[in-house]
């Protein structure tokens, strides 16, 4: 049952109901205090732990700033540290940069696991963490004489592995086995570095089913070879996944804009929604671009329509912002943005979720619990990108990722939603742009990765 607190001109906080319904007054949007910044970071060395963790199916999250920090990272770590000899891992991520799952990697090859990784172009530049993998285990996936399954190996894609440009944008992370648990497929918004521990709001989810695993290890196989392959989607474990990139796209062919297009906002039924009407929490880091338009036309029609919206987010261009801010009809929908400034006012800490949950109406389901998430941005990037999106119907799942929207909405660390002040050379009565003042990395968000 989801329960919410009202406001004059709408819906306000989300308050995810666990068990008797508790209806929390309405927190105010803390101010984000700036903060210096701070080069490297302090690891979290566990005790040895291999052979001893059986990583469980559902969904993780870590906040920078409380507790949670590193849940993501011990999670992967002790499975990287519980697959058995003859075992494989193999990763599709974008970033590398975390010393003790370093040296999990390492040491799992030396017990005789097979390990693969796969990232994005900029590693070798970035993080020494990477050099160090690329020496420790090689770059040569072909060895004469050897099975190429049981070679270990880390490389870097030529931009995306499975497309013409972009880049290796995906987080996925496969284990055949780690200690009884098999068939081991994390994927989310996390990546193996500090910063996504230490700087950023991040989920990962855990699946141990057979068919899951093979569709994602059909997806390595085809990036290992670094050469174009098509969009693939496919059916498992109550899920439906989405693999890009995906050439030519636009909103009729936007798989997400066309799955928000069979949302309907009223006839709920059973314990979802709220007072009848579909309830929908979006978290999401970046939002801009053309796919930004329409996402941002999207769901504010569902608002207009009369579905219980609320938006936490990252970065977002102008021109979506002001659309879903606007005062028409029924006013702005509820916004708040996750982001610390650094003393000179360049983000530095931020939402890096990716996500849309729903309860209530969806096609002829009016009893619906979905959500959306994976590593895909609102943003045209992903078409071009490794990227993915996952849409779960299992139950539990979905009503975590309400809990930690809900969390991050009433934490600490958000705010107001704040222009993104791009101007705009045509003239007063041009449109507000739907770019950003920078490139993510560069500029005012040289502090934020690409992704």
């Amino acid at each position: 049952m989801l329960q919410f607190v009202r406001r004059r001109r709408g819906v306000a906080a989300l308050v995810f109901v666990l068990s008797l319904a508790a209806v929390l007054a309405e927190v105010s949007l803390t101010t984000a205090q700036a903060v210096p910044v701070r080069q490297g970071a302090a690891t979290v060395t566990p005790p040895p732990v291999y052979g001893r963790y059986a990583p469980q199916p559902g969904v993780r999250f870590n906040h920078w700033n409380d507790a949670t920090r590193n849940y993501n990272k011990m999670h992967v770590l002790r499975t990287v540290q519980s697959v058995p000899p003859g075992g494989t891992i193999r990763w599709i991520i974008y970033s590398f940069g975390d010393r003790d799952i370093l040296n999990a990697l390492v040491a799992a090859r030396k017990r005789g696991v097979s390990v693969q990784v796969l990232a994005n172009f900029h590693n070798r530049e970035t993080w020494a963490e990477w050099r160090a993998l690329e020496k420790a285990l090689g770059t040569r996936r072909v060895i004469a004489g050897k099975n190429p399954e049981r070679i270990s190996w880390a490389r870097m894609c030529d931009k995306s592995c499975r497309g013409y440009g972009g880049h290796v944008h995906l987080k996925v992370f496969l284990f055949s086995q780690a200690k009884t648990s098999k068939y081991v497929t994390m994927f989310g918004s996390w990546n193996p570095t500090w910063v996504a521990n230490q700087r950023q709001w991040n989920h990962l989810e855990t699946s141990l089913d057979r068919d899951t695993y093979l569709g994602y290890l059909r997806v390595f196989a085809q990036a290992k070879l670094d050469r174009p392959f098509p969009y693939v989607q496919w059916a498992s474990g109550s899920r439906l996944h989405m693999v890009f990139p995906k050439t030519g796209v636009t909103a009729r062919t936007d798989p997400m804009f066309m799955d928000l297009g069979k949302v309907r906002c009223t006839g709920v039924t059973g314990n979802t929604g709220r007072g009848g009407r579909t309830v929908i929490r979006i978290a999401m880091y970046a939002w801009y671009g053309h796919r930004g338009d329409w996402m941002a036309k999207r769901v504010r029609s569902l608002w207009s329509q009369g579905c219980n919206v609320a938006i936490i987010y990252g970065i977002m261009s102008d021109r979506a912002r002001l659309l879903l801010r606007s005062s028409s009809g029924r006013g702005p929908i509820p916004m708040r943005q996750a982001t610390v400034p650094t003393v000179s006012a360049e983000p530095y800490r931020y939402l890096h979720d990716k996500y849309v949950a729903l309860s209530g109406v969806w096609g002829d389901k009016t009893n619906a619990t979905i959500v959306w998430a994976g590593s895909t941005n609102f943003s045209d990037l992903g078409f071009a990108a490794d990227d993915s999106t996952a849409r779960t119907v299992i139950a539990p799942i979905v009503y975590n990722y309400f809990r930690d929207w809900e969390q991050v909405w009433r934490g600490k660390n958000v705010h107001k939603p704040h222009p993104t002040v791009v101007t705009n050379p045509v003239g007063r009565s041009a449109q507000p742009s739907n770019q950003l003042p920078s490139e993510l990395g560069e500029g005012i968000y040289r502090h934020l990765e690409a992704d």
